[in-house]
């Protein structure tokens, strides 16, 4: 992430669940799961309105997970750079669809 510019190591994703607890409501909650590898898609996915009693578009990607690359370091550099990329794909996609023009 630090070859494209952003710095994450010190963000602490807050869980589904403490966002939850916090009332925070959302309109689309988006999964990553790779269907190629058969990987389970968090079982959030299943119970967004049962958690949220509203109507939160539910979207999946699929996304091969990080933890799932393996080979030589190059090899799994490669993989992550591959990865990140498609991240970015479809947050830029997903953001045109609902009409927002992400910047560069």
């Amino acid at each position: 992430m630090n070859e494209i510019g952003l710095e994450i190591e010190s963000v602490a994703p807050k869980s589904v669940f403490d966002r939850y607890t916090d009332k925070e409501g959302f309109d689309y909650v988006v999964t990553l799961c790779h269907e190629v590898t058969t990987e389970q898609c968090p079982i959030f996915n299943i119970n967004v309105d049962a958690l949220y009693k509203s109507e939160a578009e539910r979207i999946t990607w699929s996304i091969k997970d990080f933890k799932s690359l393996d080979g030589t370091d190059e090899e799994i550099l490669e993989g992550a750079r591959a990865v990140r990329d498609s991240i970015k794909s479809e947050v830029i996609s997903f953001l045109h669809q609902i009409g927002i023009k992400p910047g560069t």
